[in-house]
């Protein structure tokens, strides 16, 4: 069940990268020259969700532990 979890967890942080960076192209117009450069900002910011998910996780965990 818990791997089940990640991996929808994971397609929901995808989609919400996706969509931060249609965002991005829309309001700020970024140029994005190659297709690598456009899916490249896509997983950099997929990283950065996931990363403050897991901080967010682990102070959650740590907290209920005391």
């Amino acid at each position: 069940m818990k791997r089940i979890f990640n991996i929808l967890l994971n397609c929901i942080i995808f989609l919400i990268s996706v969509l931060i960076q249609k965002i991005l192209d829309r309001l700020l117009g970024f140029p994005f020259h190659s297709l690598t450069m456009y899916w490249g900002s896509i997983l950099f910011t997929f990283f950065i969700i996931s990363l403050w998910i897991e901080f967010i996780k682990s102070y959650i965990h740590k907290d209920t532990n005391l």
